[in-house]
């Protein structure tokens, strides 16, 4: 009955119409079957055998007025198709893609672009254009997904976006998605995980939790890399050139103290952590040479393992000239080998060297003054007295090579 009525009143407009301008009573038809049923006046002229051309859809299930189904809608930017809730006849290429992009029940409305230059839509937003002071947010998109389903266990997505490469395609690159902050305020702030929504802040990208809502609970993770079926070569990447190292070196993580980097063995097991507790500023650094790896502090040690053309070392040394300390913290051996056999070993009772032992070499003059806080040391000397006295004082030059012993206060032959 409300359909009658509806046509009666379209038959009456266009009969006014036709009066008014001294044309004929219009033809309309209705489509009779569909979820939403086209609404068209007969254009004689239309190339055919179906001359109707719809301007609009009834929606039987939703009980409202839509566009018509495969209405082209000229714009600025494209011809856009616009449709509501229906399967299309033939299936559109978008099926091809997405299965199910423009059926009744799984989508409420498409968008297709014929030309393929910006896209099916663009939105633009003017922050000049909001002249409410109480809100200062300009925001050119917003998506939200309700996840409230009750008795159902979706899977909820605020935003899924897809890229297909067919396997014949010729394409030069594929991305995704892009944000892009175009800065031309030649100010931007310098952040760290302290300085957040300041003044001058420019992020391309922001990921957050909470909604700004109360009551809101923790979240699993704020980014996790899925294999959906395929893998990545390289999971971030930070391309050349995409930081400003002019001051000679930039973060490109920057995180608090006690956040770091964690691998996992298996579900549930973490394997190694690299992080740092420090709360103090400082200027520690791990560098990564061409062929070194220095771990240096401004207060404590360096530690630099060096791979040459003729040498292999690693460095142990203090900035400040305070004493380096080798320690075997839960109370056992430290040891120091070469080629899997053990040269020195250092207990709690005992030093032991696997090796010969070879102490430096001086001569009576340059021997280092003997004291109490030398005694017991041990050295030789190569100009020694002509048959030295043992335990005899180490005086009087020649040519013997001898070995000599520091008693506290004087250097005696040993």
């Amino acid at each position: 009955m409300i359909m009658k009525h509806f046509l009666g009143l379209l038959l009456a407009l266009f009969a006014s119409t036709a009066v008014a301008q001294t044309r004929g009573t219009p033809t309309l038809s209705l489509d009779q079957s569909g979820v939403c049923r086209n609404i068209s006046v007969w254009d004689l002229t239309k190339s055919g055998t179906d001359k109707g051309v719809p301007f609009g859809c009834v929606d039987t299930t939703n009980h409202a007025w839509q566009l018509p189904q495969g209405t082209t809608v000229p714009a600025d930017a494209a011809s856009l198709t616009v449709g509501p809730s229906v399967p299309i006849t033939p299936a559109s290429w978008l099926q091809t893609y997405l299965p199910g992009a423009t059926l009744p029940g799984v989508v409420s409305q498409y968008v297709v672009s014929p030309n393929a230059k910006w896209g099916a839509q663009i939105v633009g937003v003017r922050a000049s254009d909001n002249t409410d002071p109480t809100l200062l947010s300009a925001i050119a998109g917003t998506d939200e997904i309700a996840c409230d389903n009750t008795t159902l266990l979706n899977v909820c997505f605020g935003h899924y976006i897809q890229a297909d490469i067919p396997s014949t395609s010729a394409f030069y690159a594929v991305e995704g998605m892009e944000i892009d902050v175009v800065n031309k305020t030649a100010r931007s702030l310098q952040i760290d995980p302290f300085t957040t929504d300041q003044y001058g802040e420019t992020d391309a990208l922001r990921l957050a939790s909470g909604g700004a809502q109360t009551g809101a609970h923790d979240i699993s993770s704020y980014l996790t890399l899925y294999p959906n079926n395929a893998k990545a070569l390289t999971g971030i990447n930070i391309q050349s050139g995409a930081l400003d190292i002019a001051a000679g070196y930039a973060p490109g993580l920057g995180m608090p103290p006690n956040v770091g980097l964690s691998w996992y063995a298996s579900h549930g097991n973490e394997a190694w952590r690299l992080s740092s507790s420090s709360t103090t500023a400082g200027s520690g650094a791990i560098d990564l040479g061409d062929s070194t790896i220095t771990i240096s502090n401004a207060t404590g040690p360096t530690i630099t393992m060096a791979d040459t053309a003729s040498s292999r070392s690693v460095k142990i040394g203090m900035a400040d000239g305070f004493n380096t300390t080798i320690d075997s913290i839960g109370g056992g051996e430290t040891q120091i080998k070469a080629g899997g056999t053990t040269f020195l070993s250092v207990n709690a009772n005992t030093t032991t060297i696997g090796n010969l032992l070879v102490l430096r070499p001086y001569t009576i003059a340059t021997l280092p003054t003997c004291a109490l806080g030398t005694r017991g040391a041990e050295a030789y000397v190569t100009d020694g007295q002509t048959s030295p006295t043992y335990l005899g004082t180490v005086s009087a030059t020649g040519a013997v090579t001898a070995p000599v012993f520091c008693n506290g206060s004087s250097w005696v032959y040993h």
